[in-house]
C-alpha cells in the first residue's frame, strides 16, 4: 500500500484532493479525465482509512509495516472529525468511500447519501482549515555564518 499522508505531503495538497472530491459528491461536471484523478486520490485516502478503522476496531495491538499507512490515515481523519462524528466516525469513512466507488462505477447513489458524503468532507475540510489558520507560521530562516 502506498502511504497516504505524511508529513512530506502537505495538508495544501489533501485539502485540494478534497475540495475536488466534495465537487463531485456536490454532482459539479468536472473534465472526465480529472475526475478520474480525483477518484484515484479520494478513494486512496478513504479505501486506506477504511483499512485503518478496521485495524483499530479489532483492537489491534500490534500492526504490520505495510498496514501503518493505513492506520495513520485513520488517525489523521480521526483527530480532525472525531469529536464531530463520535462513534459513527468508522461508518462515515466507510459511506463516502463507497459513494466514491460508486460515481467511478456510474451507479445510482442516492442523494442523502450523497448530501452526508458532501458534509462530511465539508467538515474534514474546514477542520484542516481552521488548524491552518490556528498553527503558527514558521519564523524566517537565520543562517549563521
Amino acid at each position: 500500500m502506498t502511504m497516504v499522508y505524511e508529513a512530506g505531503i502537505s495538508e495544501v495538497g489533501l485539502e485540494h484532493v478534497l475540495e475536488d472530491g466534495l465537487a463531485l459528491a456536490e454532482e459539479l461536471p468536472i473534465e472526465a479525465e480529472r475526475r478520474e484523478i480525483v477518484l484515484d486520490g479520494v478513494l486512496l485516502i478513504f479505501d486506506a482509512a477504511t483499512e485503518g478503522s478496521e485495524l483499530v476496531q479489532r483492537n489491534s495491538l500490534f500492526i504490520r509495516a505495510d498496514q501503518k499507512p493505513a492506520f495513520e490515515t485513520f488517525e489523521m481523519i480521526f483527530k480532525y472529525l472525531h469529536s464531530d462524528y463520535g462513534d459513527e466516525l468508522p461508518a462515515r469513512i466507510v459511506e463516502t468511500k463507497d459513494v466514491f466507488n460508486s460515481l467511478r462505477s456510474n451507479t445510482h447513489i442516492g442523494q442523502d447519501k450523497l448530501g452526508r458524503c458532501a458534509a462530511f468532507i465539508k467538515s474534514f475540510l474546514e477542520a484542516l482549515r481552521l488548524k491552518r489558520a490556528l498553527t503558527e507560521p514558521n519564523g524566517p530562516l537565520v543562517f549563521v555564518g
